[in-house]
């Protein structure tokens, strides 16, 4: 990335204080900055802006000094500053608190919108409806650099779009939504290759908090040492969205919904586990376990953790397998249970020789309490009962908490005895794990 930054060797200094100095008020100074740019210091003190502080110049620097408050009532001045138009670029603001005073949470701070290489680092935002915005309409919102920022009380930290506002980045910038506002600590529509470093996304209360939503048209976007927490939902990220990043990210209490092609999870870590692309031994098994006289029989039993069904569409696979012990007239049964569920039900088969039996499993994601569920099975010498496969639909389900499945077996009948049904090995994957 490229940034070109405000040089203030040869520019004109000018000063901004509420008792004294070149000027009194932000917009003065503004509006004096010649057309090759210029420097304004703002003096410690409260501005309180009745009209939207334009920048009129490109190479314009503002800076503010510790203990400046920039504050206006959102219900009067929708944004409080953004470039004249979009050819006023390659500016820097530094420093401040801006504050929106307003009891309800409105308007916007900083609307660069259709600006680029524009170097942002204000202290605080504070109490506006969105805190930054990047809405491209005439392709000229890039290169812009922002960084050091706190985001409190904000309903949205960074509204993103257009006809694809690229290739910004973003540091070390904070963003805590306001509790009960229902909005998004960063929002893209139809944006591309963003780049967020080291950001956190941690509401002080999260429900109908969004940490970040990524529509159908956004694509290659970089997250890069973030962290999420707290949030309402942590990550959405829509089917059409392609080729996004999450690169040694830390996901907690924050539940992800990925429809989305190819996002990458890479060394990023969800309540304890990595996430990743590829599909990951969850559990194996490689120990005999055995039924025990005619009762039902846990046979392998795992706790599957709620991280796995972070999205519609994710799912896990695997197999349990092993063998029967061959009787002229008792009866051998297997089950598979997935949160309390029967999914599925051999029933009680007769055997008359021995055999080995495999049993194979996909569950996958419908919504966040729905799953569907397919199990076969197969034996090598199989009466009429076998090969049998079956399909369950599981609602009501909890997916943000562990859940257990679980294969059990039962052996009945005169002459029926332990270990007549016997798990030789197993083995679970999920497709949300690297």
């Amino acid at each position: 990335m490229t940034r070109t930054p405000v040089s203030t060797s040869s520019l004109p200094f000018t000063t901004v204080s509420s008792s004294g100095g070149n000027y009194t008020d932000i917009q003065s100074a503004l509006d004096a900055v010649p057309s090759s740019g210029g420097t304004i210091y703002v003096a410690a003190g409260t501005y309180t802006i009745t009209s939207t502080l334009l920048l009129k110049q490109s190479r314009t620097q503002l800076i503010l000094s510790d203990g400046v408050t920039v504050q206006c009532n959102g219900a009067n001045v929708t944004t409080l500053i953004k470039p004249q138009s979009s050819s006023i670029n390659i500016c820097e603001v530094t420093g401040g608190k801006w504050l929106q005073t307003n009891a309800t949470a409105q308007g916007i701070c900083f609307d660069f919108s259709d600006s680029a290489n524009n170097h942002l680092t204000p202290t605080r935002i504070e109490a506006f409806g969105t805190a930054y915005q990047f809405v491209d309409t005439a392709n000229n919102t890039f290169y812009n650099y922002l960084e050091r920022t706190q985001i409190f009380d904000c309903n949205t930290g960074f509204n993103i779009g257009g006809t694809q506002a690229n290739n910004n980045t973003v540091v070390a910038v904070r963003v805590r939504c306001l509790a009960g506002g229902g909005g998004t600590g960063a929002a893209f529509v139809d944006a591309k290759g963003w780049t967020f470093v080291g950001c956190d996304f941690e509401p002080v209360g999260g429900t109908g908090i969004t940490a970040l939503s990524l529509d159908a048209t956004s694509r290659e976007i970089l997250f890069n040492n973030c962290w999420i927490e707290n949030n309402g939902v942590g990550i959405i990220i829509a089917a059409g969205a392609i080729r996004n990043t999450f690169l040694g990210c830390t996901i907690a209490t924050s539940p992800i919904v990925d429809n989305g092609t190819d996002t990458a999870y890479i060394n990023t870590n969800m309540n304890g586990a990595t996430l990743g692309n590829v599909p990951k031994f969850l559990f194996n098994d490689f120990a005999t376990a055995s039924n025990v006289t005619t009762t039902e029989t846990d046979l392998y039993s795992h706790s599957i953790p709620g991280n796995v069904f972070t999205g519609n569409g994710t799912s896990l696979s695997g197999f349990f397998s092993g063998s029967i012990v061959g009787h002229a007239t008792a009866t051998r049964q297997l089950k598979v249970y997935f949160a309390g569920t029967l999914i599925f039900d051999s029933s009680a088969i007769n055997f008359a020789a021995a055999t080995n039996w495999d049993v194979k499993f996909t569950l996958m994601r419908e919504t966040s309490s729905v799953v569907r569920a397919t199990v076969t099975a197969l034996a090598t010498t199989a009466p009429a009962a076998l090969p049998l496969s079956t399909y369950t639909r599981l609602t009501g389900l909890t997916l943000s908490g562990a859940n257990i499945l679980k294969i059990t077996g039962q052996a009945a009948g005169v002459g029926a005895a332990s270990a007549d049904i016997n798990a030789r090995m197993g083995l679970i994957t999920s497709n949300m794990y690297a």
